[in-house]
């Protein structure tokens, strides 16, 4: 017994090579005849050879692609997740601890000469950091109270800690949880809480340490002028609140160059 050709709706039939052929539908029609059920399961498997042949199957290179897209999108989508997470645990303990206690402390010397260096010139001391003394003016001058200052020390410690989870989470590729326990361990650090709250540049300084100490990883990793100029900039900053920085400074001028190169033949060879 003769019967029509079996073709699901929507299955173009195919021409020449099978270019431009298309399925859109996964309900079939067969012939106005009674078919035996072995001719029917014939012409279903060779239905089904057509569809497999109309799908991704056929462009192994697409497939690929689209599959490292989507695990590159799920890998930077779980480091996302990671950073939240991170950010809402050393957030809420911050504010928990300035809530507990949210009174400026004075280092006798060193803070008193900030404060003058603020209320004065910051241009014309030659002793203390200026920019420091800046800063506390900007913040503390047009209120009169040091509250604002110590709420900015705290937001600048909080990026700290995100840095430093950043840094060892997507950079150094250390697992989450250490990474997340590094950040809180920061941020519970009683010579940070201290430092958070006095007249100390320490606090800006360990943010801009921490930006520094990424940007340079990133330059190493992937050597790029603007890197490195970044990083040379963040080394100025650096020396401008703590003098003590000169060397780190000096490296970036000389030695981030140098583990570049370095790397690049190391992992070349």
């Amino acid at each position: 017994m003769l019967c029509k050709p079996f073709y699901p709706v929507g299955i173009k039939r195919q021409s020449g090579n099978g270019v431009g052929s298309q399925c859109t539908a996964t309900q079939s029609v067969l012939a106005d005849r009674q078919c035996p059920s072995s001719e029917i399961a014939d012409t279903g498997r060779s239905a089904s050879a057509a569809l497999y042949s109309l799908s991704d199957h056929s462009e192994p290179a697409g497939r690929a692609k689209r599959v490292e897209t989507l695990y590159l999108w799920n890998h930077v989508t779980e480091k996302t997740r990671t950073l939240s997470i991170a950010a809402i645990l050393i957030l809420g303990a911050k504010c928990a601890a300035l809530i507990g206690d949210a009174a400026p402390v004075f280092y006798l010397g060193d803070s008193e000469d900030y404060v003058r260096v603020a209320l004065l010139s910051p241009l014309t001391d030659g002793v203390r950091s200026f920019l420091y003394g800046t800063l506390v003016r900007c913040l503390a001058g047009w209120t009169g109270s040091l509250g604002v200052l110590l709420i900015a020390q705290v937001v600048a410690s909080i990026a700290t800690a995100l840095l430093l989870v950043y840094l060892l989470l997507v950079l150094l590729h250390v697992r989450r949880a250490i990474a997340i326990a590094a950040g809180l361990a920061f941020a519970f650090d009683p010579l940070q809480l201290l430092l958070e709250r006095t007249v100390l540049p320490e606090t800006f300084t360990l943010l801009v340490f921490a930006w520094f100490s990424v940007v340079s990883l990133k330059y190493v990793l992937d050597p790029r002028s603007a890197r490195l100029l970044w990083a040379c900039v963040l080394g100025i900053l650096l020396v401008a609140l703590r003098v003590v920085y000169v060397p780190v400074a000096i490296s970036a001028f000389a030695g981030l160059p140098a583990l570049a190169w370095l790397r690049g033949r190391t992992v070349g060879g």
